[in-house]
């Protein structure tokens, strides 16, 4: 939090005494007589209190770090540009970026970005996540304090604003693949989760506006003075929240009888609230039970036979929060990090791999490449491509690596005869092999792998080789070849 709070400049207090006034002098041309707003008489003195400077240093510093953020992802995608397609967070991303004037900061940054240019959708997992997982009582702990609420904001920036656009995420996110549990139980936990951007709208409202420049209004006045210039409602003008405030004073009561309601039926108020609990109303035409607001499903459970209110079953809730296809990314990236243990040692790279078991000039010149082999490496493109229909379809991959695999070694020369391309081949699909039965038969650590790298954060991720070259032994895949017993045909013509 900033320091030094203890009072502000006197050119700063001129500055927001006379930007009050004149906002009231504007804002009193809408207003008929008996309406009119006066000056805050106590404004010099407010400003004298040491907890009125901290406020008004807490919506400063958070404006000047929103600026810097926006400038900083600006300044970035310049020469990265992040296509528009598979920006999932195109309202949020930059409110993850550090605005110290450090290397380290910036180092940070430009890691942040690469990786979310890169896998865009483990960073949308790993910050909505974050709002699944958050415990609604640390906010009504301090709704009624506004510097409080402010510093929530300051400290949980990028939580309250993913919060404040979860709606629009899930019904904006065409081209990634939500979770289809997830995506269906979305729509009755919004109330819960656009609750805890609270503390954005309330910093936001003053950090637009100027702390302690925006007069208090009635419900009338902000009525009156809305219906004569409707431009203040325009989005992106800077008194937009405040008289959104006004027009609608009951916001913090709102969300109080949200969780009052919720907590009077039985249920704590806990982390993961808006996933463990949920509620159900069937639509006889449709004979489905569609997922409703939690808070209506307890009101109307009574005088509506159609609904019932139910804690999930665990299971149910793992499914959930997988939210997107990140939980693919992942067992992707468990499979090519074993793969390269199992391969080679050096981080996977499907064209080197592709390039490094070409054939020769003879075998491409006269198109002798063998049916099995071409097969094995299109299922293996296909199993690393999300775009293709076979993305992670393994069953099809291990189908064609044996296939190759039966196919070199049930007819002649023994392994070490072999030419060298031979060889190679062998050994990448034995890899593919052993990795596949490796991860089928541990589950359990292919679970904890996966669920490390969705923990590891985008900045932190290391680019170094899995295996020092030393550590990687040449026999690697003896596991699957029996160099003495494994013969293969001596026919020259073979294909390969």
């Amino acid at each position: 939090m900033p320091k030094n709070t203890i009072k502000l400049t006197t050119a700063e207090k001129n500055d927001i005494i006379n930007k009050h006034k004149a906002l009231v002098d504007e804002l009193n041309t809408y207003l008929p007589d008996e309406f009119k707003i006066e000056y805050n008489k106590d404004l010099n003195t407010i400003l004298d209190d040491e907890k009125s400077v901290k406020y008004y240093r807490t919506i400063t510093s958070l404006n000047e770090r929103l600026k810097k953020q926006r400038e900083i992802y600006s300044e970035y995608t310049k020469n990265n540009p992040i296509p528009q397609a598979r920006n999932y967070l195109p309202r949020t991303v930059w409110f993850g970026l550090k605005t110290e004037n450090t290397d380290i900061a910036k180092d940070y940054n430009k890691k942040y970005l690469d990786e979310f240019r890169k896998n865009p959708e483990k960073l949308f997992y790993q910050r909505f996540k974050k709002v699944l997982e958050f415990n609604p009582k640390r906010l009504l702990d301090i709704i009624d304090d506004k510097q409080k609420l402010v510093e929530f904001y300051y400290n949980n920036q990028e939580l309250c604003d993913d919060a404040f656009v979860f709606a629009a995420s899930m019904d904006g996110q065409s081209n990634m693949k939500l979770n289809p549990e997830f995506k269906a139980a979305s729509s009755g936990m919004v109330k819960i989760v656009e609750s805890l951007a609270y503390p954005m709208i309330v910093a936001k409202a003053d950090m637009d506006a100027g702390a302690f420049i925006f007069p208090k209004l009635t419900k009338e006045q902000a009525a009156i003075i809305v219906n004569a210039n409707p431009n203040y409602m325009k989005k992106n003008t800077p008194y937009r929240k405040s008289f959104s405030e006004a027009l609608d004073p009951s916001a913090v009561e709102k969300i109080k009888n949200t969780f009052k309601t919720i907590t009077d039926y039985g249920y704590r108020l806990e982390p993961g609230l808006a996933v463990k609990y949920q509620a159900l109303m069937h639509d006889s035409k449709k004979n489905i039970d569609v997922e409703i607001n939690l808070e209506d499903g307890i009101k109307n459970l009574k005088d509506n036979g159609d609904i019932c209110v139910r804690e999930r079953q665990p299971e149910e809730i793992e499914e959930i929060m997988k939210i997107n296809n990140a939980h693919e990314t992942a067992y992707l990236h468990v499979f090519q990090k074993n793969f390269s243990e199992n391969y080679d040692g050096i981080p996977f790279n499907f064209d080197d791999i592709k390039n490094a078991n070409r054939g020769g000039f003879f075998e491409r010149a006269f198109n002798r490449t063998s049916p099995e082999y071409r097969a094995f490496i299109q299922a293996f493109s296909e199993f690393n491509n999300p775009e293709s229909e076979n993305y992670l379809n393994k069953e099809l991959l291990k189908e064609k690596a044996e296939d190759y695999f039966d196919y070199k070694t049930k007819s002649g020369i023994s392994f070490s005869k072999l030419d060298e391309t031979s060889k190679g081949r062998l050994m990448l699909v034995s890899s593919v092999i052993k990795t596949i039965n490796d991860m089928d038969h541990n589950p359990d650590t292919v679970k904890k792998d996966m669920e490390n790298y969705l923990r590891e954060e985008p900045s932190h991720i290391s680019r170094k080789p899995f295996l020092k070259e030393q550590d990687v032994e040449e026999n690697v895949i003896e596991e699957n070849i029996n160099y003495d017993n494994n013969i293969i045909s001596k026919e020259k013509s073979m294909d390969l």
